[in-house]
């Protein structure tokens, strides 16, 4: 039984930034450590990535899994194949097959991003009471991790400028996918704004 559900969010930054940030993944345990213990790369195909990732759930459950994240230039990313790590410790994904989908868009109106977040979850018919609060913690995991990327990228604003990823175009900066990232946004590196005095004393 399958169960979807979406969420959008508009982002106040721009969508190289936002992209940036996504493939920025050195920052993710730090940043993140309310939600991850650890992250690490297995495999790397082409634009497919194999994770191994710690979670905790509900602040207290800690998880190990497995997943491969797909990336299709400029701004889509997808998760699937998500198994429990090792594969005998008993846990959700035994259950529950779960496709993730984040879309990242330019806003129509504003210089913002459209952040669109799909969710699949395959369940068996005995777990589909607990669709919703399945949803629940999902939801909340995906908004607390984008919320601290928001907050580190507006900090890096008051500095650097809104639209600044001079840092992330340079030589020695770890990207995942890089010539793809460069390729789509390398023209975005003039946009930046210095910040005023105003700001960096906000």
């Amino acid at each position: 039984m399958k169960h979807r559900f979406r969420v959008v969010e508009e982002q106040d930054c721009t969508v190289a930034v936002a992209i940036g940030a996504y493939l920025d993944c050195e920052h993710y345990v730090h940043l993140h450590r309310s939600i991850m213990t650890k992250l690490s790369i297995d495999k790397v195909e082409g634009r497919k990535v194999t994770w191994r990732q710690g979670l905790r759930w509900l602040g207290f459950l800690k998880i190990t899994q497995t997943f491969v994240m797909e990336y299709f230039p400029p701004g889509h990313f997808k998760s699937y194949d998500m198994k429990a790590y090792p594969r005998w410790l008993p846990q959700f994904h035994h259950f529950v097959k779960t496709v993730m989908d984040v879309r990242y868009t330019k806003h129509p109106q504003r210089d913002a991003t459209v952040m669109t977040f799909d969710c699949e979850m395959d369940m068996p018919f005995f777990l589909w009471p607990f669709r919703n609060v399945f949803q629940g913690i999902v939801e909340k995991m995906h908004h607390l991790k984008d919320q601290e990327d928001l907050d580190m990228i507006h900090r890096r604003d008051k500095f650097f400028g809104r639209g600044n990823i001079n840092s992330y175009l340079a030589e020695g900066q770890f990207l995942l996918f890089k010539d793809d990232y460069v390729a789509h946004f390398a023209h975005e590196a003039q946009r930046a704004q210095p910040a005023t005095a105003a700001e960096l004393n906000a």
